[in-house]
């Protein structure tokens, strides 16, 4: 292989690293978020229609007394929510999603002390190429709990983030005389 073959696949395996990071990261917020609108409409649906049905126990719109519609549509929608939040399996998913993002922030963090290495060193030491063959074995152990499908429109905005952190002018990459070092 090629010397900057090399170093071309340890900074694309770097910015893998930092795009699933990211994606996993945001993918985990959206998760996140999903929960705490699902408890706050659960905890304010009861309560609410509770207490609006008291309100407007005995008023009326075209002639229908509104208080005990409000007061069931209330808490048919806390019943229906208490119901189907723990089939939707959102706390499992939020876990998931938070492990996969914690492992791919510890293994890019490590990356980038490859990436600094080289950067310092103006070459792929033998230290750095086992960090950089060790990590990538490791990456392949998360594969079987990824996305499938992943969510492409975000791939590709966390991709614009990455590139636009981790320009090709951020790496070390030799000059065309040096290709002969290996």
């Amino acid at each position: 292989m090629a010397n900057r073959t090399k170093f071309e696949n340890i900074y694309d395996e770097f910015r893998t690293l930092e795009l699933n990071k990211e994606y996993y990261g945001a993918r985990a917020q959206s998760v996140k978020n999903k929960l705490l609108a699902m408890d706050i409409i659960l905890a304010l649906a009861g309560s609410v229609s509770a207490l609006a049905s008291i309100k407007w126990w005995t008023a009326e719109i075209c002639g229908v007394v509104i208080g005990p519609y409000l007061l069931a549509f209330g808490a048919l929608v806390a019943v229906i929510l208490g119901v189907v939040r723990p089939y939707l399996k959102l706390e499992d998913e939020h876990a998931r999603l938070s492990s996969m993002q914690g492992s791919y922030s510890a293994i890019s963090h490590v990356m980038k002390d490859v990436v600094n290495d080289i950067k310092i060193k103006q070459d792929v030491s033998e230290v750095s190429q086992a960090v950089y063959s060790s990590l990538r074995q490791v990456r392949g152990s998360l594969s079987s709990k990824e996305d499938s499908p992943e969510n492409r429109k975000l791939i590709i905005k966390k991709q614009q983030e990455v590139l636009q952190r981790y320009p090709i002018s951020f790496f070390y990459y030799p000059k065309e005389g040096d290709q002969g070092k290996d």
